[in-house]
């Protein structure tokens, strides 16, 4: 009986883990962020995009407009003046040393 109960709360303790997990995944989901008047990188063309607005909900670039975006209202959401500055989607890591990568 003991090792049941065990084996039990071992049990309980992983899904009230994964039950954590889907629930910040769902609150990221419901939170975004809308960069408005950036010029884009985008790591293919030699120029940058026309000023344009960008939308991103959770961790994925949902729209991206020259034109006003008008996201969902239910949505958490920040907005980002960029006046003008330029935005690398993707960009994770800005600091590194070559000579290290080997």
């Amino acid at each position: 009986m003991r090792n049941l109960s065990k084996a039990a709360l071992n049990c309980a303790l992983v899904l009230c883990y994964f039950a954590a997990s889907i629930a910040l995944a769902q609150s990221a989901q419901a939170t975004a962020v809308l960069f408005q008047n950036v010029r884009i990188f985008d790591g293919t063309s030699d120029r940058l995009s026309p000023p344009s607005n960008v939308l991103v909900v959770g961790n994925s670039i949902q729209t991206i407009s020259d034109g006003s975006i008008d996201p969902p209202d239910d949505l958490s959401l920040t907005t980002i003046q960029g006046n003008g500055r330029t935005l690398i989607p993707g960009m994770i890591d800005a600091h590194w040393h070559a000579m290290l990568a080997a």
